[in-house]
């Protein structure tokens, strides 16, 4: 093979093919592949997120009947034109079902919304999910951090982008780790976590080089394992992912895995390393060979994930026309706070969600609306720099700013001048009775919840959308969130307060434990309530969050 590589992968490029027969295969796949990418994205064009999107996430006019005809419909599809499925199946693990708790082949027990993994950001991160997952193998459980997703959003996951929901890669993620563990009570944690990270580029599209994935293990198992450097690291992740580029089955990579150890001696995990070794001989392979087969892997499986967002088009054409229940739709999106759903110009999409944004659609001359084409809208919630760029890891801020989109790309105008700021307020002020009343509850809820309160902006937003009336009543009336946040949080102090000294960043435990009594306080003097004028459905469980969360202060003389 030439030594440009197909896609950008930071690999060592030290020995050119020994023989003109890889050259010659590999390249007519590449062709072929590359052919059927520009297919698929033709195809992709013919049809628009948002007017699908609208329909998948309506029960009333897609009920849960039809929904298991469409997951049914994209399963047989996939197992019959892609390799989608391929790793999964050989892991025994299995996706697009409504429990995902049940995992016949695999076995184990699965915990999602998981307490422990609740715990663990509490201590470490706050109201922001870092830890995802956790596998535990003495209890042989996998643990998640978020809620179980409904299989409808399986699907909205897997129509905006190929990928799988966040919660269901994690559980993917653990899952590999059970097998490992079924296998070896000890297996290498850094190869574990290798095979789990590599499997992400089939279904979530992880765009981390070898070497940055190599780089993070180091970081966070160097010490256990006493690495030496990135570099060894980066050899097991070769091997690893070159013996799935060459045919071998996720499953037997599993079985590699769990028997293989670190070699102080030879430098190198062992036998997983001599095994991929000796397939390159036997095949007569060179680095720039699996280099480039490593490449057509994730060509292949980014061809597969455009294959599964086509699917779930097609099954929903199938059943509905589209266009009329967009327009009959339209009419709701005035009285709704909505996720925004977009890409940015560099064509990769926004993780709104993530980033708690939100958007207000007035439709209207001021903020236009055209159903898969124009659209234009408020939207408030995190952003990086002017909003219009996503940097994983750069810092967030909280802003509000006029919203416009064409078809699928949008942009970001945040509002910087206190004029600016002012317009879009009084705006929101304006529209904010077309608002249904739950959809404000809920929004309340959230940014108790998730702390944004703490943020100025986030109260101008709030104060802008909802009255003090509002306010009150949805202490009332949208309680079962917020009760079992607080049930959650008294669980955890208690826990703490039993066993205090055993929490080793109690600071940083103590803080994020106390934003939710913060946010609420907040709350109140923004709209100049008493905790008197709550509900006492809220109040009562309240109190016993703050008395808690009072005893495990002053036990530790914080």
């Amino acid at each position: 093979m030439s030594e440009k590589h197909f896609v950008n992968e930071i690999m060592p490029e030290t020995e050119k093919s020994p023989t003109k027969k890889w050259e010659t295969i590999l390249g007519k796949r590449y062709t072929e592949l590359l052919a059927e990418r520009k297919k698929l994205d033709r195809e992709l064009k013919k049809y628009n997120f948002i007017l699908y999107n609208n329909i998948l996430v309506d029960k009333e006019i897609m009920p849960e009947t039809v929904l298991d005809e469409i997951a049914d419909e994209v399963k047989t599809q996939l197992e019959a034109n892609s390799t989608f499925f391929q790793t999964l199946n050989s892991l025994g693990i299995e996706i697009l079902k409504r429990d995902l708790t049940q995992q016949p082949n695999v076995g184990g027990k699965i915990i999602f919304d998981s307490e422990q993994v609740f715990g663990l950001n509490l201590q470490h991160h706050g109201p922001k999910i870092e830890f995802r997952g956790q596998y535990e193998p003495q209890q042989k459980e996998v643990h998640i951090g978020s809620p179980m997703p409904e299989l409808r959003k399986q699907l909205v996951y897997i129509i905006r982008n190929g990928a799988l929901p966040d919660s269901v890669y994690t559980l993917i993620h653990e899952l590999i780790h059970f097998l490992h563990y079924k296998k070896n009570r000890f297996p290498s944690a850094l190869l574990t976590e290798a095979q789990a990270y590599v499997e992400g580029y089939f279904h979530v599209g992880s765009k981390y080089s070898l070497r940055a994935i190599a780089e993070t293990l180091q970081r966070n198992y160097g010490g256990i394992m006493k690495l030496s450097s990135a570099d060894e690291v980066l050899s097991a992740l070769e091997a690893i992912s070159g013996l799935y580029a060459v045919g071998f089955s996720a499953r037997d990579i599993a079985d590699l895995v769990s028997r293989s150890w670190f070699d102080y001696e030879l430098g190198k995990f062992t036998p997983i390393e001599t095994v991929y070794q000796q397939e390159k001989e036997e095949k007569e392979l060179g680095d720039l060979d699996t280099q480039a087969m490593r490449d057509l892997m994730y060509i292949r499986a980014s061809n597969n994930r455009k294959k599964a967002q086509l699917a779930v088009y097609r099954a929903i054409a199938n059943r509905y026309d589209v266009k009329k229940i967009a327009e009959q739709k339209k009419k709701d999106l005035r009285k709704a706070i909505a996720y925004p759903v977009y890409k940015l110009k560099t064509g990769e999409t926004v993780p709104s969600f993530e980033l708690r944004q939100k958007l207000i659609v007035p439709v209207d001359k001021k903020y236009p609306y055209t159903i898969g084409g124009k659209r234009s809208g408020i939207i408030f919630g995190y952003f990086i720099g002017d909003g219009n760029r996503f940097v994983r890891d750069e810092g967030e801020v909280y802003g509000f700013g006029r919203f416009e989109a064409d078809g699928e790309i949008g942009h970001i105008d945040l509002a910087e001048t206190p004029s600016e700021q002012k317009e879009l307020l009084d705006d929101i002020k304006k529209y904010s009775g077309n608002i249904e009343k739950q959809d404000k509850f809920e929004f309340i809820g959230n940014c108790l919840r998730e702390y944004t309160l703490q943020e100025e902006n986030a109260r101008k937003i709030l104060k802008a959308l909802v009255s003090k009336t509002e306010v009150v009543e949805s202490f009332m009336l949208k309680l079962e969130d917020d009760l079992d946040f607080l049930d959650r949080l008294i669980k955890q102090i208690n826990q703490a307060t039993a066993n205090v000294w055993s929490i080793s960043n109690f600071t940083v435990y103590i803080k994020n434990l106390t934003h939710y009594r913060e946010s609420v306080d907040l709350l109140l003097k923004d709209f100049d309530i008493t905790i008197e004028e709550l509900d006492s459905g809220f109040t009562e469980p309240y109190m016993r969050y703050c008395q808690a969360l009072d005893k495990l202060k002053a036990k530790r003389n914080y």
